[in-house]
């Protein structure tokens, strides 16, 4: 599991915004007040959090800007073509090109963290507040994702069969992957073959969740996430990565929610933006046996 560097400029300016909540001189920086967490510190935070992080299976796109408009290539068909080729037909193909207009917006919330804490702690305040920061900043995401993938076009797929053609109709470009709720997951993991033999998923798959079908990562999701009450047979199925651009500005923030007492809470900001790619690229599915 990765630690913070707690000796860096990074780590010691935001133990010291915390503390006296001034802007620190050493390697810190804030906006509106607020404190940036830099991303030195929350990459190793990642790793202290069990839950799924659906930012990993989207097209992150960097923005310093709070709106305008970005070029996404679709890449299932673009290719090159050779000079003798370009000598008998000189214009260039064109990829195709899925111009989509973003605009920032900023999430808030209240960590569980109360200035008093912070003053009276003999543990790690830094790394309290930035992994409940980058949990905070995950869940917020990943709700805005599971959200966009209930938007894919619907598809109704019958039995183990119905999705194995499924998964087998995508074009060979699109990286498809299966984002499936914990029920539908439990029902496809239980189907046993003629021997009583569990035989759906591969349970040693090199894949980051562990799990593949027929060679393609299993994500599990609850389902009043990827659904919406408990017992939903639903999911994503495709490629997400050209499904959804996350526009990030990469500024998550902490700043004490005025100076009253001590027992006022840490508030943290999170500021991006997502949209559906290529629409294309997956499918919203309801399994029935």
């Amino acid at each position: 599991m990765a630690k913070l560097t707690k000796r860096s400029a990074e780590y010691i300016g935001l133990e010291e915004f915390l503390h006296s909540q001034k802007q620190s001189r050493a390697g810190f920086t804030t906006t509106d007040g607020a404190g940036i967490i830099a991303e030195e510190l929350l990459q190793p935070a990642e790793q202290l959090s069990n839950r799924v992080d659906l930012t990993k299976y989207v097209t992150e796109i960097p923005v310093n800007t709070t709106s305008g408009k970005y070029p996404f290539v679709k890449g299932t068909d673009s290719k090159l073509v050779s000079v003798a080729e370009l000598e008998g037909n000189p214009e260039l193909p064109q990829p195709e090109v899925i111009p989509i207009s973003y605009s920032i917006a900023t999430y808030r919330g209240a960590l569980p963290i109360a200035q008093e804490v912070v003053e009276d702690a003999d543990y790690d305040v830094v790394e309290v507040v930035v992994t409940n920061a980058k949990h905070a900043d995950v869940n917020t995401k990943n709700d805005k994702i599971e959200t966009l993938f209930k938007t894919a076009t619907a598809q109704a797929v019958t039995g183990l069969d119905g999705l194995t053609t499924l998964v087998n109709g995508f074009k060979s470009a699109y990286d498809v992957k299966l984002f499936l709720s914990s029920s539908l997951f439990d029902t496809l993991d239980k189907m046993k073959d003629t021997t009583g033999k569990y035989h759906v998923f591969n349970h040693e798959s090199s894949f980051p969740s562990g799990v593949s079908f027929k060679g393609h990562e299993v994500i599990k999701i609850d389902d009043t996430e990827i659904g919406t009450l408990a017992g939903d047979l639903k999911g994503f199925i495709g490629d997400s990565k050209q499904f959804i651009a996350l526009f990030n500005r990469k500024l998550v923030t902490v700043k004490w929610n005025g100076n009253k007492d001590f027992s006022t809470p840490l508030l943290c900001s999170s500021r991006f933006d997502t949209k559906v790619a290529d629409a294309e690229a997956g499918y919203y599915i309801t399994y029935t046996a």
